[in-house]
């Protein structure tokens, strides 16, 4: 397994310290446990963090359809 030093405050080590001994675990597992449970909870693209507001609107899903606002596609502003 590989090996991973990581330089932290003394309130860090000090918190890390105290869960590992409340829970009577290593310091170690206590890292891998915060890494896997934030592994977990972060998602893997914004398609996933958006799923749940996915369909939620009404409306057009094309703005082409409003033949309004089709009038002047594709012609000069200025003219």
């Amino acid at each position: 397994m590989p090996t991973v030093t990581v330089k932290l405050s003394k309130p860090e080590f000090s918190q890390l310290e105290a869960i590992a001994a409340a829970s009577r675990r290593t310091k170690s597992d206590v890292v891998r446990a915060a890494l896997a449970a934030n592994a977990q909870t972060s998602s893997a693209s914004l398609f996933d963090a958006m799923r749940p507001y996915l369909g939620k609107l009404s409306g057009p899903g094309d703005l082409s359809t409003n033949k309004n606002r089709m009038k002047r596609y594709g012609t000069s502003r200025s003219g």
